[in-house]
């Protein structure tokens, strides 16, 4: 995926035809917020924060609340995600 930003939004455009939509990220919440829309128009709140080489994102999905912490168990309705950075 292919993921462009311009301050706290951007769009995600995927290169092999797969899903692409937008994002919203609020740093100033605790921990930090990030909005995902789908192409679809489906909001998908979530977590996230960012350290050196890596990013943690905790997706809420099939309507469950925002997460409060990076964890997901069967059936919690969350899904936790890993993104490291690659080099060129």
């Amino acid at each position: 995926a292919l993921a462009t930003a311009d301050d706290r939004r951007g769009r995600d455009r995927v290169a092999d035809g797969g899903d692409s939509g937008s994002f919203e990220m609020n740093p100033t919440q605790s921990p930090k917020w990030m909005d995902v829309t789908t192409k679809d128009g489906t909001r998908i709140p979530a977590i996230y924060e960012i350290s050196e080489g890596a990013m943690r994102v905790c997706y809420a999905i099939n309507g469950a609340p925002r997460p409060t912490e990076f964890k997901s168990t069967a059936d919690s309705g969350r899904v936790l995600a890993v993104y490291k950075k690659t080099s060129p």
